[in-house]
């Protein structure tokens, strides 16, 4: 049986090609033609973890803008561009990111691990700084809690982390 054509595949290659070459206007110009939600997710991951891998902050945040279906930009993969960019040391594009992602589930994670990874560096300022955008009132209490502890702890004589 002959390999059957499919559009969606073609179109995700052509974005990714175009993304490979730096081209990232036309790429997800080319990924917002694909009508299947998985040949699309593919495409604009692809899109965004090349502009992640170069530095491309201002180019995540208008790929992230840019989504024709914002639905679509839910999950641990999303999530994971903001945490690269806490993990690195760069809070405020982590912040930026994490805002532009809104309120789904893959930000439970951002809220939750940005100031981990930040606390895990020492930076617990930078912590309390990503904790500050967090919305909900009991979570930030809880998470500027676990800041606080975490301070007092590794200030102290033995600096045994509850991490």
């Amino acid at each position: 049986m002959p390999d059957c054509f499919h559009p969606d595949e073609a179109l995700k290659n052509e974005a990714i090609a175009q993304a490979m070459e730096g081209d990232f206007l036309g790429a997800r110009q080319t990924a917002a033609k694909i009508a299947t939600r998985q040949e699309f997710w593919e495409a604009w991951m692809s899109i965004l973890y090349l502009q992640r891998d170069r530095g491309d902050v201002e180019g995540i945040k208008e790929t992230i803008l840019s989504c024709p279906n914002p639905s679509w930009l839910q999950g641990h993969s999303y999530a994971e561009l903001a945490r690269h960019f806490a993990k690195i040391g760069n809070k405020t594009a982590a912040i930026e990111i994490a805002r532009l992602l809104g309120k789904s589930g893959a930000m439970m994670v951002v809220y939750l691990s940005a100031p981990v990874d930040l606390i895990l560096k020492g930076d617990f300022a930078g912590a309390r700084e990503a904790v500050a955008q967090v919305e909900d009132e009991q979570l930030r209490d809880r998470l500027n809690a676990l800041v606080d502890t975490e301070e007092q702890i590794r200030s102290g004589p033995t600096q045994q982390s509850v991490l």
